[in-house]
């Protein structure tokens, strides 16, 4: 019996670090917009462009950098850098496979989804660019930081996840950067747990926008 339970552990632990050694998709939900059945009164916004401005690093010195396995992050194009959320790491924090978004969904699409309920919230009556006239305030938002990582513990492994962004808007507003920061602590971290992570993230980083950017 106690042979077979090794066996059963030493299968387990194979399979796991098979898993934190590739890559995995994980799929982010966004908010339905369609069910927003509130009036917008307020001033009209036109989100512009949502640029990625984050910098990955070949061999960061901590985790929290973005960084890339397989090719490394000089070789990725920018399509995979586009969907790169997280990087996996081992019992001693070495970091190993990557976890992304899936191929039809970048980080600067979901900020863009998310920032536009921001706004919707705190006031403004967001629209698209077909509506957008030339009194209409625009705003250009940067991504300098959206990125998920683990940090080894004694007892427990703590999962991280950090989003910021910059706005420039076309008239006087100013709008300092929105940042929004979860930390969860686990026994073990599977891929549901990443997409969880960036979501619960997204959802505060929404509500600081509403709470911040009034009109």
């Amino acid at each position: 019996m106690k042979r077979i339970m090794l066996a059963a552990i030493i299968v387990a632990a194979a399979l796991l670090q098979g898993c934190a050694t590739s890559r995995s998709t994980v799929d982010v939900q966004t908010p339905d917009t369609g069910t927003v059945s509130q009036a917008h009164t307020g001033p009209s916004l036109y989100i512009r462009n949502v640029t990625d401005q984050r910098h990955f690093e070949e061999a960061p010195r901590s985790a929290d950098i973005p960084s890339l396995g397989f090719e490394g992050a000089e070789a990725a194009t920018d399509e995979l850098k586009s969907r790169a959320i997280g990087r996996k790491r081992n019992g001693y924090g070495k970091a190993l496979g990557d976890v992304l978004l899936p191929e039809d969904k970048t980080i600067t699409e979901l900020v863009r989804v998310y920032a536009s309920e921001g706004f919707e919230d705190a006031g403004w009556n967001v629209v698209n660019s077909a509506d957008a006239s030339d009194d209409v305030t625009t705003v250009d938002i940067g991504v300098t930081r959206f990125w998920t990582w683990v940090k080894p513990g004694f007892w427990a492994i703590a999962l991280n996840t950090d989003i910021e962004t910059e706005f420039t808007f076309s008239d006087a507003r100013q709008l300092e950067p929105i940042h929004a920061h979860l930390k969860d602590r686990m026994q073990m971290v599977v891929d549901s747990d990443w997409a969880t992570s960036n979501q619960l993230t997204l959802e505060s980083y929404r509500q600081a926008i509403a709470q911040k950017a009034r009109p």
